[in-house]
């Protein structure tokens, strides 16, 4: 008798398993790598929208909002469906002919872009629901992709890429125009992707990334120039759905049109919501050019020392911080009162490896930032 139950148990946790796996798509199991310590601000994350996205349909990972209605696609199928502001159904499912699958989807503000973990992207016209013409880029699998209108002079192109991978640009055309390493970015199960022009001391990219398991929904901040974490995250299985949950990472987008006077960043967490949050700036720190402050770092590339100065126009409270591509701190200066005038730092860098680091400045409440490169 013990034996038969034995065996319903496994059979009970195998199913389980075998559901799963095909309610999300998780990135796969990887090793672990050192993460930066991430900042997680409740400022940004006032809740606009949590719909079960199970009442529209299983599977779902794709998400956009095109101005006016929600398109949401299913992983690994070719079924679309739009919903309202609401996340109530208005169409679907339907097909676009041309399109066998569809993972992730972004806008340019009139075409929609559809990626399905293959080379090339879809251009879509959103009104007649038909295929405009198709991109093929050099990027193995585009599973994760969003619009970028800076990239290419201005000419505009998309940032995409999969689960594990370096996090490539590309142009209207499909040409490679920059690429984020994976080393630097060190993110490990990037599903969605969106670029944020609005956030003081950007643009940014925000990834909903998986995590080296493939079990977490964390919504995760690189700035654009380095390709290194900003240290701004969130984690959407804590607030969702009411409370903490199982879902995963899936697609994200940007927008200051779904709620009025607001804006948003909002994506999917598989199997659990359809969400929204409001993009606001971390309380208490405004984002500035280094020109605020004349900072400098020399020299640069450098092999012992480097100096870096700086000037104040008043009084106030510094602090000097260099971080590597990992996020990490190497070096934090004491937070000390400056009198008004020119000051320097003096940066040892006997023990640091050869790479790139960001110099952080915190005067008061603002802060700046350089890139020094060390070569010994």
């Amino acid at each position: 008798m013990k034996k038969t139950l034995l065996f319903i148990s496994l059979l009970f946790v195998s199913a389980v398993g075998f559901a799963q796996q095909n309610y999300n798509e998780a990135a796969p199991v990887v090793q672990s790598v050192a993460t930066p310590p991430y900042l997680e601000d409740r400022a940004l994350w006032t809740v606009q929208m949590d719909v079960d996205p199970l009442s529209v349909f299983t599977r779902l990972a794709g998400i956009c909002w095109t101005g006016t209605e929600f398109w949401v696609t299913k992983w690994n199928s070719d079924s679309i469906w739009t919903l309202n502001a609401s996340g109530a159904i208005t169409a679907g499912p339907f097909v676009v002919s041309g399109i066998t699958a569809a993972r992730s989807v972004t806008t340019d503000g009139t075409n929609l872009f559809l990626a399905a973990n293959t080379t090339q992207i879809f251009k879509v016209n959103p009104v007649t629901k038909t295929l405009i013409s198709t991109i093929t880029t050099s990027v193995a699998n585009c599973r994760f992709l969003t619009y970028d209108p800076t990239l290419d002079s201005g000419a505009g192109g998309f940032w995409t890429g999969t689960f594990a991978s370096d996090i490539t640009a590309v142009n209207m055309t499909g040409g490679t125009v920059s690429t984020i390493p994976a080393g630097t970015h060190g993110l490990s199960g990037m599903y969605g992707a969106a670029y944020d022009s609005y956030s003081l001391g950007g643009p940014y990219l925000w990834i909903n990334d998986q995590g080296t398991a493939g079990t977490s929904a964390n919504i995760v901040q690189l700035n654009i120039a380095s390709g290194m974490p900003t240290g701004l995250m969130h984690d959407t299985q804590t607030d969702l759905a009411g409370g903490a949950n199982t879902g995963i990472a899936g697609g994200l987008y940007i927008t200051n049109s779904l709620v009025a006077g607001q804006k948003t960043i909002g994506g999917i967490n598989q199997g659990v919501s359809i969400f929204a949050y409001e993009l606001n700036e971390p309380s208490g720190v405004e984002y500035i050019s280094p020109n605020e402050f004349n900072l400098t770092v020399y020299p640069n590339p450098s092999s012992a020392s480097s100096e870096v100065s700086f000037k104040l126009k008043t009084e106030n409270t510094v602090q000097l911080e260099v971080i590597n591509l990992l996020g990490s701190s190497v070096y934090k200066s004491i937070s000390e009162k400056m009198t008004a005038g020119k000051h320097a730092f003096a940066i040892d860098e006997k023990n640091m490896d050869n790479g790139i680091y960001f110099v952080k400045l915190t005067v008061g409440t603002k802060t700046v930032s350089s890139k020094i490169t060390v070569t010994k």
